[in-house]
């Protein structure tokens, strides 16, 4: 949806958070202006944003904002209940996909540090006092693991040397690829389809030959992947909320929904 922002108003500088009232209610909105001609709203898992010609009246771009709140709150309920979805409650006995591969849960008393019951990785042992943390690290470390074999495998099929592979925890990239310190992967990958998360590392193999995306950096995707379109899709549906552990005293928590 848009809008012809109108009013004499001019304000330079960073964005800034400003309270709109929505029938009584505070509404805490990210404000940005910027050199564009319409209003445009955005809502995410980080907030409500409204982007703003720099001329615009503040009392037009308030009135946008109240215009727009049945969309707003609709939007807010589902990135709350998506949240609630995503959250991966940790207990004893669980199963965890791990890359398609199921694990069970034991929360063990007494136990320092995760660990691998047997030698087929079928059993993850964690602490019982503080099992997240320790989760965490035994995932971040599998995930390293996998994502060096499926570089390894994909840069020998694309005829290049295999670069340093590293974990990312960044909120909206799943991975990324530099000539110079390698290639980066989101750990949480490790949480998704199996598939999704090969698809992420094909395409940052592929930026290894071209640094961009062209449909020569595309035609080396679908060599390596050749269901990338449904990949991407998929992981873009996925995108709005990452996995997350919690316990059961715990609530649980990425890429967003935009009107223009």
């Amino acid at each position: 949806m848009k809008v012809r922002g109108r009013g004499s108003e001019f304000r330079h500088g960073e964005p800034e958070h400003h309270v709109v009232s929505v029938d009584g209610l505070a509404l805490t909105v990210l404000l940005r202006r910027g050199a564009r001609r319409t209003l445009s709203l955005r809502v995410d898992e980080r907030g409500t944003r409204v982007d703003a010609p720099r001329g615009a009246a503040i009392d037009s771009i308030e009135g946008f904002v109240r215009e727009h709140a049945d969309w707003i709150q609709r939007h807010v309920a589902r990135i709350a209940q998506a949240r609630t979805e995503a959250a991966i409650e940790i207990a004893d006995g669980i199963r965890l996909d791990l890359f398609g591969e199921s694990c069970v849960v034991r929360l063990v008393a007494g136990r320092r540090t995760a660990g691998w019951g047997d030698d087929e990785m079928a059993i993850l042992l964690l602490p019982a006092a503080s099992p997240l943390p320790a989760l965490e690290r035994a995932v971040r470390n599998h995930a390293r693991q996998w994502f060096e074999r499926r570089v390894r495998f994909h840069c020998e099929r694309l005829g290049e040397p295999s670069p340093p592979v590293a974990l990312s925890s960044a909120r909206r990239r799943w991975g990324s690829c530099s000539r110079r310190s390698g290639i980066r992967l989101h750990w949480k990958l490790a949480l998704l389809p199996v598939a999704l998360a090969d698809y992420v590392v094909a395409h940052e193999v592929a930026h290894l030959r071209e640094m961009n995306h062209s449909s020569r950096f595309w035609a080396l995707v679908a060599g390596l992947y050749p269901d990338w379109r449904a990949a991407r899709a998929a992981l873009r549906a996925r995108a709005g909320c990452l996995p997350e552990f919690v316990t059961a005293a715990d609530t649980g928590g990425m890429p967003g929904v935009e009107s223009r």
